[in-house]
């Protein structure tokens, strides 16, 4: 005890220096070696210049770090100097609680051993070790926030110079820390009360202290914040998004509760807690604070366990808690040695002293034993310092495994750990994440990469602009124009984009390839069965109940080492082979690997050995009532709902030619022909010749709506070959042809149809829609009268009777037929259409009551209308005519950004949508972005029927890239497609001019845009009309008349673009 009593310096040096030298057996040995999984990977990787982020993560760690890869060696230094400064803090503070009125020297001791209390126990949390073995930002936050409390010890000091220049370092220390974590903003309100505090105790000016700590505070944050995180508004967006989640977590108030409250409350009690005197009151209160301190040190509700689910490792939390373990059993010695406490101002009666020490000892002891076992377990069994092992260890597999292919397609599962194996191995690795969707700076990023590699040669600037779609769309397009891809790329758990390619996904070990020669073996899974580890029996269906991120990422990837299996079986079963003995034996193999071992809940294995039951293999069939059990326990079970759409990417492929039709209706049903069409395909492989009808007449469906019209009348056209009275082909080459506006052709097609069963509603739908394209109201509005009087539920019938009926409203002239006609759609079939409806989102109902809002023609009527088609778009997003009328809806209401996030919506399932690419384009023109506005201008023009506006958009394009000849082309076919659209003539005059092409008729088409574009009052309408007539009127010389329209312009420049702008001034000066 002598030791500890002493004033020396070299006493509380020696004691830091035997916590350093803990702290270093505690953490050095067992730094990591690997990435750990999460915030640690990914700052490993970037600060090592292997990706990008957003802004400049953690600036005020990266000054200390960056240098050196955030190494996981300087883990174990930010834990001996965290748990050395918590020594020092409790100390001090400790001291200073104790001395007044006590014999300096137990205050020395006691306030040692609390500090070396707070210290080991800091020390041995499991938090803190597990941020102390592998680099973690949050213990370096709460280093810098302990060091900027420790500037602060000297405020308790005699020296007011040193009292000042803490306070102000304080404020530095703080305010820079605001750049890296919202702890500071937490312990604001604390530094604030503690400057205070400290500053009224010791007889100082506490506004002054305050004022002194503060500014420098402010101006540190104000002046580093934007100079050291790059761009303010991610970075804005980032923390905004953490403190939501600080305060959405189930167990956000279980720390403050548990933790940072009682050790605040503790520290508030000192003084009155630790002198003699206390009686039952302040015993009773910390025997109900002993008990708070062993809750939130060792049970479940501590910090450490509380927020590892969330992957969080509160090490401020564990320091709140470290402080409050140390109060306690400062305060239970300080009961076992009365003589040796400071003394209150209420005399103690004999009877409580003689209760004091043998209390002291008895909850004392009990403390310290609970200490001392949770000491035990967190040193001996409650740390695993391999648990993230797992993701290098697999990342290194797949780098290894990748060969010479360079490119891999992820879901961001292992992307950092994939990022520094290659890095380590010294190999080109460029990462396709198909969850950075929404990542503009990602994608700007792979658009240069896909640029500098020249990925499909000529076609890469093609390439490119599917990348401003999205990923996904870049991947699909990529896979589909690379004829080499197999030999380029791989595909981690998403086989099914082999498909774009037209190849079989070839499941290797950890991903899928398309390179039947790297098919390999499975003979690596003992290995990686102990490296994911699981309980015997395990299933995926238990995933989300996983709290833990790290567990939930390894058994993560065991059930995806499930989906790559249970392929190798589906792809063993459908390979060509001389054995099918030997090849179903194989396969069978695989799904009970699965299903027996590697995960019990695949349901794609299950289905596939249910499958080899129905077809004979033996061993399946001896297994049969056991799947059978388990398949109707799956089934009966309300929690085990699958999506079928999503089993290919989760458990695997089934093989089943049912499945994959059902899976490709359901795609098709969700918008996406692509994928739809790739599932139909494959049920044609798996169905006998005499029995693939209906796939087909599905498959050319798929077709018409992903506007490939051309296969698809080549599909319905074969089936009529074989089968001149199918009717599904039939009735899909009449819509085809009305869609063309070949009348004749679709009402032969029709009667044919009709022949084999007029009352098919079907044929009276396409009979209506006929006689509507033929102007024959009357004749369609019967048809669908008879049919919605037979089937009241037929809410396409009511859909097109109301459509019918508003086109008769448009056509008469007569007041009383046109009263009868809005009586008969608003109170008849409008509340008929809302009694039958599936609900307020049925897409029927939605686009009817569109239709009958945009006949108001008002700018808010539009806007409910475009709103009303968003939502029945929603409902049925594989009707893809109304993503076409919403934006046109968007184009009338010059609404640019809902414009472009529904043409971007449009092309992700229909590259060819000939309306979104203009709009795209369109927009690229204006701002000026003039290689990506060919590019889509140029897919909207490829097309039977192009529109005239995406014509003249493209010649001005070419135009302004001096490029006359394709220009005039393009105007002229502009002019030839819509000869009323006063634009057009505009282009071609100017595409003539300035390709030095016939002056007068330059002037000719000048004049006829003006001519054009007259508004009822005379005046021209567009401004620019004038300026090009001018242009052609100087180059022919006729300086006069054109000085007089300039003047008509000038009046109106406010009415041009930026760029229009600046090329009338340009042209003022040549006239001049």
């Amino acid at each position: 005890m002598k030791f500890f009593k002493s004033a020396s310096v070299k006493t509380d040096m020696v004691l830091v220096s035997g916590l350093a030298v803990f702290s270093a057996l505690l953490y050095v040995p067992f730094a990591a070696d690997y990435l750990f999984p999460g915030e640690s990977a990914r700052l490993a990787v970037v600060w090592r210049g292997l990706d990008m982020a957003d802004y400049n993560l953690y600036p005020l760690l990266a000054l200390f770090a960056k240098g050196t890869g955030a190494s996981n060696l300087l883990a174990p230094l930010f834990g001996i100097l965290a748990v050395a400064t918590l020594y020092c803090l409790v100390r001090t503070f400790l001291r200073v609680r104790l001395s007044d009125g006590g014999t300096e020297p137990q205050a020395y001791a006691f306030a040692r051993i609390g500090g070396l209390v707070a210290a080991v126990a800091f020390a041995l949390t499991p938090a803190v070790r597990e941020a102390a073995t592998h680099f973690e930002p949050r213990l370096f936050d709460a280093l810098w926030a302990m060091l900027a409390f420790a500037a602060l010890i000297p405020l308790s000091g005699a020296s007011r110079a040193a009292g000042l220049a803490g306070v102000l370092a304080a404020g530095v220390l703080a305010g820079a820390g605001f750049a890296d974590s919202l702890l500071f903003v937490y312990l604001l309100p604390l530094y604030v009360v503690f400057v205070w505090m400290s500053s009224a105790r010791n007889g100082r000016n506490p506004g002054g202290a305050l004022a002194a700590f503060l500014v420098p505070c402010v101006l540190t944050a104000a002046v580093f914040i934007p100079c050291a995180i790059g761009d303010f508004s991610a970075f804005a967006a980032d923390q905004t998004a953490r403190l939501r989640f600080d305060f959405a977590v189930k167990s956000s108030l279980v720390v403050p509760c548990f933790a940072i409250v009682p050790a605040l409350v503790a520290l508030l009690a000192t003084r009155r807690a630790y002198t003699r005197g206390g009686g039952w009151t302040g015993w009773l209160f910390n025997l109900f604070m002993t008990v708070l301190a062993i809750v939130a040190y060792a049970s479940p509700l501590a910090p450490s366990s509380a927020m590892r689910p969330y992957g969080i490792l509160p090490v401020a939390a564990s320091a709140f808690v470290s402080v409050l373990v140390a109060y306690i059993a400062v305060y239970w010695l300080v009961q076992a040695f009365p003589s040796a406490a400071p003394a209150s101002d209420a005399e103690e009666g004999p009877r409580l002293a003689k209760i004091a020490r043998p209390l002291g000892f008895a909850a004392g002891g009990v403390f310290a034993l609970v200490l001392a076992i949770s000491f035990f377990f967190n040193i001996f069994l409650g740390f695993d310092g391999d648990r993230g092992r797992f993701a290098d260890i697999a990342a290194e597999k797949i780098v290894s495994d990748l060969g010479p292919r360079t490119w891999f397609v992820t879901d961001g599962t292992l992307d950092d750990h994939l990022r520094y194996a290659a890095a380590k191995k010294g190999r080109p690795l460029h990462l396709v994440c198909l969850q950075r969707d929404f990542d503009a700076n990602y994608l700007a990023r792979l658009g240069e990469t896909v640029k500098a590699a020249n990925l499909l040669g000529e076609r890469t600037d093609d390439l490119v602009l599917s990348l401003k779609l999205g990923i996904w769309p870049f991947v699909q397009d990529w896979f589909a124009a690379d004829t080499n891809i197999a030999q380029r790329a791989a595909v981690f758990g998403t086989p099914d984009l082999w498909l774009y390619a037209d190849r079989q996904p070839v499941p290797e070990f950890l991903f899928f390839g398309a390179d039947p020669e790297r098919f390999g073996t499975f003979s690596a899974w003992p290995a990686y069965n102990g490296l994911l580890a699981a309980p015997k029996g395990w299933g995926s269906h238990s995933l989300p109940e996983i709290d833990d991120p790290v567990v939930r990422k390894r058994l993560n990837l065991r059930r995806h080492m499930g989906l790559v299996a249970n392929d190798r079986g589906f792809y063993l079963q459908t390979a060509r082979t001389d054995d099918p003995a030997k090849r179903d034996a194989a396969a069978f193999e695989m799904y009970e690997l699965v299903l027996n071992t590697i995960d019990a809940d695949n349901i794609s294995a299950l289905f596939n050995e249910l499958g080899m039951a129905d077809e004979g293999y033996a061993q399946a069939v001896a297994k049969r009532r056991e799947l059978t059990a388990r398949m109707k326990a799956v089934v009966e079970d309300k929690n085990r709902r699958y999506r079928l759409e999503g089993l290919s990417i989760y458990y695997g492929y089934i093989r089943n030619a049912e499945v994959f039709a059902r899976l490709g209706l359901g795609w098709a049903r969700s918008g996406l022909p692509g994928e739809g069409l790739n599932q139909i395909r494959r049920a044609i492989d798996f169905l006998p010749a005499d029995n693939r009808t209906s796939a087909l007449n599905m498959m050319a469906a798929l077709y018409a709506s992903d506007n490939q019209q051309q296969k698809s009348r080549e599909i319905y056209r074969g089936i009529l070959a074989r089968d001149a009275a199918n009717r599904e082909a039939l009735l899909g080459l009449t819509r085809l042809e009305l869609a063309s506006g070949n009348l004749d052709k679709a009402a032969g097609y029709l009667e044919t149809a009709a022949a084999a069963d007029e009352s098919d509603p079907r044929v009276q739908i396409e009979r209506a829609l006929l006689k509507l394209m033929k102007n024959d109201t009357a004749g369609a509005k019967a048809i669908l009268r008879r049919l919605t009087d037979a089937n009241a539920g037929d809410m396409q019938a009511w859909s097109f009777l109301a459509a019918t009926v508003m086109r008769q409203i448009d056509g008469t002239k007569d007041a009383k037929e046109l009263a009868k006609l809005e009586k008969e759609l608003s109170e008849d079939i409008l509340p008929a259409m809302e009694k039958q409806a599936r609900g307020a989102s049925d897409y029927y109902l939605l686009t009817t009551r569109a239709f009958v809002m945009m006949r108001k023609n008002d700018q808010e009527s539009r806007r409910a209308a475009r709103d009303a088609f968003i939502a029945a778009a929603r409902d049925r997003p594989d009707l893809a005519g109304t993503r076409d009328i919403i934006l046109g809806l968007d184009i009338q209401l010059n609404d640019a950004e809902d414009a472009e996030t529904q043409a971007k919506l449009v092309l992700k399932s229909n590259r060819r949508a000939p309306l979104a690419n203009y709009v795209l384009g369109s927009l690229a023109l204006r701002n000026g972005r003039y290689a990506e506005a060919e590019g889509f201008l140029r897919r909207s023009v490829d097309n039977e029927k192009p529109l005239a506006l995406a014509l003249n958009d493209l010649a001005e394009v070419l135009r302004r890239d001096k490029r006359a000849g394709e220009a005039i082309r393009f105007a002229r076919k502009a002019t030839e497609t819509d000869p009323k659209l006063y634009i057009t003539w505009e282009t071609l005059a100017s595409s003539l001019l300035d390709g030095g092409g016939d002056l007068d008729e330059a002037e000719q088409a000048a004049k006829k845009a003006v001519s054009l574009s007259k508004g009822e009052n005379g005046r021209e309408t567009d401004v620019r009309m004038l300026i090009t007539l001018a242009r052609v009127q100087f180059a022919k010389n006729d300086v006069k008349r054109a000085r007089g329209t300039i003047l008509k312009v000038r009046r109106r420049m406010n009415e041009l673009s930026p760029y229009e702008q600046q090329e009338f001034k340009d042209f003022m000066e040549r006239v001049k």
